[in-house]
């Protein structure tokens, strides 16, 4: 199977009032298809002539300044005074000039095609670098052409050594461009590509080798409270495991929330500062202290805080878990929601892990009203205290 023809792609903007304006920037193509034929008929051309103005080649395409729309079901015409027109036009040798005209042969748009293609060649980065996303970076090239033609660039990047493509900019008229990395993700093969255009010709070039993009990125992965009935002024701990995504060591801060309120805990604030290499994750536990808090149902939450430069921040939060402020003593209930009295069932229900600590099968975390770890004379003090009371 043989190769695509070579094409030039055109574009601009055609006026009812009988002119054109061309885009800066078309494209001479190594391979392509071409949308318009020789063959075709329509009511503009696009004529190719050599450097003796002979005509060598002629293609036809149709244009509209009026067009129909559906408004509630109804067609509609609708006329406007611009249309954008795009196209690959075959190339053929010895092409010098590029016109666009109308049906009358009057001539909308010329360009001259030169004799030579730029060249221009990627300085930065050219491969072997390392970036990290969410710093800018600079974009480095340098381009010439022998006819001093102007040349306006086009610049793109792939992360997978060039198999796709991402446009960056179009028509950029100077040799460098800020690159905002804020998106980006981590891989190590990325390349940037560059094309010059003297408004025909082209000339493009990619960095030499890969690249890599290393990231910082923490994220909280569960978060766990260790109860989900707790009494009335006595405290829980919630379990929150936290990693670190990214190529760098994090020194940040995570918190725990209720609802939409981070809780104060201990050492008196809303936050706890860990410290984690790349690639590793751990659990911390948290403890929160209900007195003050109204009886109800809490949704639990952590939040791993964002660190400086951490551009996905969609996994830093999670919500997973609630937990019900009671009366103390009142630990069981249908579906496992107090039923507001403290009765034989919550007796029972601490009598059958009596003795058990924290990590036994028969612990059983409501049961452990103090949190101290371990179910003993104390929650069984602290249940018979309000033995028989009822939440009014």
């Amino acid at each position: 199977m043989g190769q695509d023809p070579q094409v030039i792609l055109i574009n601009g903007i055609l006026c009812r009032n009988n002119t054109a304006t061309a885009n800066e920037s078309w494209y001479y193509l190594r391979e392509g298809i071409a949308d318009l034929s020789s063959e075709a008929s329509g009511n503009y051309s696009v004529v190719l002539l050599d450097n003796q103005q002979k005509m060598i080649g002629r293609f036809y395409f149709n244009a509209s300044f009026t067009y129909l729309i559906d408004e509630m079901g109804n067609l509609t015409t609708v006329e406007t005074d611009t249309i954008p027109f795009i196209f690959n036009i075959p190339y053929i040798n010895c092409t010098a000039v590029i016109e666009i005209r109308n049906a009358t042969d009057y001539i909308l748009v010329s360009r001259i095609a030169t004799s030579n293609a730029p060249t221009v060649n990627v300085i930065s980065p050219n491969g072997g670098e390392t970036l990290t996303a969410g710093i800018n970076y600079t974009i480095s090239w340098s381009g010439s052409d022998l006819d001093g033609d102007g040349l306006a660039y086009p610049l793109a990047y792939s992360e997978d050594g060039g198999e796709n493509l991402v446009p960056l900019a179009i028509d950029l008229n100077q040799t460098s461009y800020v690159w905002d990395t804020s998106y980006l993700q981590k891989a190590s093969n990325y390349l940037v590509k560059v094309i010059a255009t003297d408004g025909v010709n082209t000339g493009e070039d990619v960095s030499d080798s890969t690249f890599s993009v290393k990231v910082h990125d923490v994220a909280t992965t569960n978060v766990t409270p260790f109860k989900t009935i707790v009494g009335q002024g006595y405290s829980l701990d919630i379990n929150i495991t936290i990693a670190n995504k990214g190529d760098f060591t994090e020194v940040f801060n995570v918190s725990v929330f209720y609802d939409d309120t981070a809780i104060i805990l201990p050492d008196g604030k809303n936050y706890t500062t860990t410290t984690l290499t790349s690639g590793n994750s751990t659990t911390l536990t948290l403890t929160w202290n209900t007195t003050g808090f109204a009886k109800g149902n809490y949704t639990i939450k952590a939040y791993a805080i964002p660190v400086p430069g951490e551009t996905d921040t969609t996994d830093n939060k999670m919500t997973d878990g609630w937990v019900i402020v009671a009366m103390v003593g009142d630990i069981t209930g249908l579906f496992g929601v107090p039923d507001g009295i403290v009765d034989i069932f919550d007796l029972v229900y601490l009598a059958t892990s009596y003795g058990a600590t924290k990590g036994e099968p028969k612990y059983k975390p409501n049961a452990d009203i103090n949190n101290d770890g371990i179910i003993d004379i104390f929650d069984l003090v602290a249940l018979a205290t309000h033995y028989g009371e009822t939440d009014p």
